[in-house]
């Protein structure tokens, strides 16, 4: 395989914004899905289901985190973003770094 350096930075970055997300949101246990939930999962389980599109995957968790992201700086949106860091931990993410 040729990495080139430019593309691992990128990932480097793409990775560290998923690590702090993680670490800057608090977790919480959700018995049943909230809609905001239902959609990111519905999302991921669709790309994988098309031929396992794992880029498409990916994209989809990259948008979770964004959104996550945007809505843990406001007080009124902070609780979804709690839920969309549950969609992070149950999809793996959260797991690698045990968070």
């Amino acid at each position: 395989m040729n990495f080139l350096h430019d593309d691992l930075k990128v990932a480097s970055h793409a990775l560290d914004r998923i690590v702090r997300m993680l670490f800057s949101i608090p977790h919480k246990e959700f018995k049943q899905r909230t809609d905001l939930q239902k959609g990111y999962f519905e999302k991921f389980e669709m790309a994988m289901d098309e031929d396992f599109n794992t880029p498409k995957a990916f994209a989809v968790l990259f948008d979770l985190v964004r959104e996550a992201n945007k809505l843990s700086a406001k007080k009124e949106t902070f609780d979804q973003a709690v839920e969309l860091r549950y969609v992070a931990l149950v999809l793996g993410y959260a797991s690698v770094w045990h968070v």
